[in-house]
């Protein structure tokens, strides 16, 4: 790359636009064709996908589930439930083989964010920035799996900007956006690759996944390297590239588990430098340049033996938490008929009718959402349709709505601007509003309703 070009050019020139941008391409596809899918349910009603990034369900059978969600919920004491072990394990063996760091390249929506911020830096050609330890996002991560283990709760997903990205998608970004802006413009001014590179905890979890990982990039035709530096410029992980294309004595293959597997230095290098491959393929030409050593120095630490290891020991102590967690106290827990078998279990009562009736249903206590005095079950609510609203919101030019109006406190966001049709926190009526069952307590009792 010559002084102030734009990494790519000369790959631009020599492979063309496309193949020059192929594995970025590839990964916006992935990222959006992925968020696509989990909102293919609430806006359209198609349920390909259930859940959010964090934990799904695919087409009823599926189950996927964030490894760092199930160690959270660990730390809470809270044992999960089967699937939701199974999908942590799915996902688990799924990104040794292929990197941990590439959650954050191909799946990742904030990266869309971050690349962004990146791309416009170089532009403007911003060149000061912070300097984080490298030792940060590890102390950041121990604070996320600490805090469940003081609280009792997840409280990293309250503020996880994935988790907020998905949320605010479904039912309104609001104060999501000032998070997003957030973190552009922290990665645009304040420090280079700043949350994915150096703070994300995510990352640095899923990076000690991609100590062993299978799948990797490596400098297999090292020795036609130039020094164009484009590939240190594009890398989100520049630090993980100059062992394995510098060092003579050191595997061409980028097995530092920070390494994303983007695939963006395979795009910008003129030269086909680089590749995908397995980590145990280290065959490649000596590094070129005048950096080339053919020894490790004096007491190096052999890395990919110490990274094997990490990814080794970090495997061993999640099956071993999934293997022994239910010793623990989980195993003494019996069932309410105690340790004697239900041999004759009884058959489940018939549904009864749902009262139906055009008059106000007394309700349980003062604050309780009004009951629906029919059946709701077949009503259609989606992002595109609510047929709740037929009756229970007037038309323009409408004095009044056909049945019980719906109250003024559904059309106020949460920062109190008011809007011409129920706002997204109010939208999903069947969240609060449920019909009732001529049915009689199952349990004799004297309580009584709250007087209206």
């Amino acid at each position: 790359m010559k002084p102030g070009g734009r990494p790519g050019t000369e790959a631009v020139a020599a492979k063309g636009w496309l193949a020059a941008h192929r594995y970025l391409l590839l990964r916006r596809a992935n990222q959006l064709g992925i968020l696509g899918l989990f909102l293919l349910g609430p806006w359209l009603g198609w349920w390909l996908v259930k859940g959010n990034i964090a934990s799904s369900l695919t087409l009823e059978t599926l189950p996927l589930t964030d490894p760092l969600l199930i160690a959270q919920q660990f730390a809470a004491g809270h044992w999960p439930e089967s699937a939701a072990l199974l999908g942590a394990l799915i996902v688990l063996l799924f990104y040794l083989l292929v990197g941990g760091r590439a959650y954050c390249a191909w799946v990742c929506p904030i990266n869309i964010v971050t690349d962004a911020a990146e791309w416009l830096r170089r532009r403007l050609r911003i060149r000061g920035q912070m300097r984080f330890s490298p030792h940060t996002r590890y102390w950041l991560l121990g604070a996320v799996l600490l805090l469940p283990l003081f609280t009792g709760a997840l409280a990293w997903e309250l503020i996880n900007p994935v988790t907020l990205v998905y949320r605010g998608l479904i039912f309104g970004m609001g104060l999501v956006w000032a998070v997003v802006i957030g973190l552009f413009l922290f990665d645009l001014l304040i420090g280079r690759r700043g949350w994915c590179g150096h703070l994300c905890p995510v990352g640095a979890f899923y990076g000690l996944l991609g100590e062993g990982a299978l799948l990797r990039i490596a400098a297999s035709r090292r020795d036609r390297c130039d020094d164009c530096l484009d590939c240190f410029a594009v890398c989100p992980e520049p630090q993980v590239i100059r062992p394995s294309l510098k060092d003579g004595g050191h595997t061409p293959v980028i097995a530092a588990g920070h390494c994303t597997n983007c695939g963006r230095c395979i795009d910008v290098c003129a030269r086909d430098v680089f590749r995908f491959t397995s980590r145990f393929n280290h065959t490649a030409p000596p590094a070129g340049g005048g950096l080339t050593r053919t020894h490790p120095r004096k007491n190096e630490p052999p890395t990919r033996g110490i990274a094997m290891k990490r990814s080794l020991t970090l495997t061993a102590l999640l099956l071993s938490t999934l293997i022994l967690w239910p010793a623990c106290g989980f195993a003494q827990i019996q069932s309410l008929a105690g340790a004697n078998p239900i041999t004759n279990p009884l058959p489940a009562p018939e549904m009864e009718g749902v009262i139906n009736d055009k008059e106000n249903i007394q309700r349980t206590f003062k604050q309780q959402p009004p009951l629906t005095p029919h059946r709701s079950e077949r009503y259609t609510i989606n992002l595109q349709q609510n047929e709740c609203l037929k009756c229970h919101v007037k038309d323009a030019g409408e004095k009044e709505a056909k049945s019980v109006e719906m109250s003024e406190s559904h059309f106020v966001d949460r920062v109190g601007n008011k809007h011409h049709r129920p706002v997204g926190a109010r939208y999903f009526c069947t969240q609060c509003h449920v019909p009732q069952i001529e049915a009689e307590p199952l349990i004799g009792n004297h309580f009584t309703a709250a007087p209206k």
